[in-house]
């Protein structure tokens, strides 16, 4: 478990259950290897093949202002280069404040697609 992780990032991976399902992904994920992992990795400096300008489909994305994976400074840049996208920040909270808030982010999808 990561010390400096923030506080509710530490409490979701004490969860046993969490860690399960952590390892059982993990292993999934690596199953045939690392070249995804590594092409993900080598995805966050770029290039690309695509712009984000040019994804015209809504896009909403919440992120954590303590992640320690993923700064927020880069997710507002990415955020900012889709043309419909929505970004909401989640305060005090790390890089798995989606656990925690997933019934209100759930909420706020399906009163903007009914």
């Amino acid at each position: 478990m990561l010390d400096d992780a923030p506080v509710g990032d530490r409490e979701i991976m004490a969860d046993p259950a969490w860690q399960r399902v952590d390892r059982a992904n993990t292993v999934e994920a690596l199953r045939q290897g690392a070249e995804g992992w590594a092409d993900e990795s080598l995805a966050l400096i770029g290039p690309w093949d695509f712009q984000p300008a040019e994804v015209l489909t809504s896009v909403t994305w919440w992120h954590g202002t303590d992640d320690a994976n993923a700064p927020l400074s880069a997710a507002k840049r990415m955020s900012a280069g889709l043309p419909n996208a929505r970004f909401h920040v989640w305060h005090n909270q790390g890089h798995f404040a989606a656990i925690k808030n997933e019934s209100t982010a759930i909420d706020e999808l399906l009163h903007r697609s009914g």
